[in-house]
């Protein structure tokens, strides 16, 4: 819903009270017209950018187009910008989107601009709304004449009534007793450096703190700025940890990847030298072309135990395996070639045959 509120005098004397020169319609369009070229580049460069930029990108545009078209004082928090348009001749909708759209932008900042690019692309369509509107206006209202005034300043007053109303709703003891516990608990958190928690409980802090009165909001201020900058100590400190911690990480795979790189140029390839190889979720032990699993030939038989040896010739042209043992030995149940480069003896012992026993393959 659309009001039009005070007319050109009542702008300017509105204006006249922040001790700032009121700006000329022509400034307020070219405040307008620079935000709106601004938001458009950001919508277009907003694939190339990450939501950390987008978002700061953002926050600048706002607060440039308050202070060049209004001479807002918008700096900090959203707390400064409700002072300041509850001077200007607004509709309660537009302060109200105005300040929730502040409101959002300030808990990105303290969240360390945390939001996908989808929401940014939505932030930005809002923002332009807002402007265009909170131009729309000032504009309405300079060019409005006497035959308005009566009913824009009733108008004026039930706006004023409404957000005071806002203000007041959590200015009670209970809503400050609230604030103050939540500061403690949060305070806590960052100290202990729970981000997570303290996070949490600033934007519940924030939700409250809107609705005091400007006496209560002057008490728990300072509090919650020292929050917000121990958040934004935390989320430093925890982001260098986590940027030391891949480094560290990538270092160490890299040094892997070395060490394999030099083991295989530079390892002996002697017929006599053994290595551990993995095949089929076996371990092979191999000397020269023969590998064992397991290994080394000498296999020791525990009673009631069934122990198969597989054999795996890593080189295709023995086609010929052999298995020579201790004739007529009952220890090996079977004697099997798989194919032309594997084979497998099973032991199913008894008392007698518990020990060492020696298997050659040729």
């Amino acid at each position: 819903v659309v009001f039009v509120m005070a007319a050109s005098k009542a702008v300017r004397s509105a204006l006249s009270r922040l001790g700032r020169k009121a700006p000329h319609e022509s400034e307020i369009e070219s405040a307008e017209q620079k935000a709106l070229l601004q938001l458009e580049a950001l919508s277009r460069h907003l694939k190339n950018k990450s939501s950390a930029e987008s978002a700061k990108e953002l926050s600048f545009i706002l607060r440039e187009f308050f202070k060049g078209g209004f001479g807002l004082k918008y700096e900090f928090t959203s707390d400064e910008l409700s002072r300041e348009l509850k001077k200007l001749p607004l509709s309660t909708n537009i302060k109200i989107a105005a300040l929730s759209f502040a409101k959002k932008l300030e808990e990105l900042e303290f969240s360390g601009f945390r939001i996908k690019k989808s929401e940014i692309s939505e932030m930005i369509t809002q923002a332009r709304r807002i402007i265009i509107e909170l131009t729309r206006q000032i504009e309405e209202a300079s060019k409005s004449g006497q035959e308005n005034r009566a009913q824009n300043a009733n108008l004026d007053v039930n706006a004023r009534k409404d957000l005071q109303s806002q203000d007041s709703a959590g200015s009670a003891g209970s809503a400050v007793e609230e604030i103050s516990r939540m500061l403690d608990e949060g305070l806590s958190m960052a100290k202990s450096g729970n981000y997570a928690a303290a996070r949490a409980a600033y934007s519940k802090i924030s939700a409250i703190y809107l609705k005091l009165d400007d006496s209560s909001k002057k008490n728990v201020k300072p509090s919650i700025i020292e929050l917000y900058r121990m958040i934004g100590r935390l989320e430093s400190s925890q982001r260098q940890k986590s940027k030391v911690t891949f480094d560290a990480r990538k270092a160490g795979i890299a040094f892997l990847l070395i060490g394999i790189v030099f083991a295989m140029m530079f390892l002996p390839k002697s017929p006599f030298f053994s290595r551990s190889i993995p095949i089929t979720g076996y371990e092979f032990v191999c000397t020269g072309s023969i590998c064992f699993s397991p290994a080394p030939s000498d296999v020791t038989v525990n009673q009631s135990e069934n122990v198969t040896v597989y054999v795996y010739v890593t080189n295709p042209s023995d086609e010929n395996i052999t298995f020579d043992t201790l004739a007529g030995n009952p220890l090996f149940s079977s004697i099997a070639k798989i194919n032309n480069t594997e084979g497998k003896i099973t032991f199913n012992p008894t008392n007698a045959d518990v020990g060492a026993h020696v298997v050659t393959i040729s």
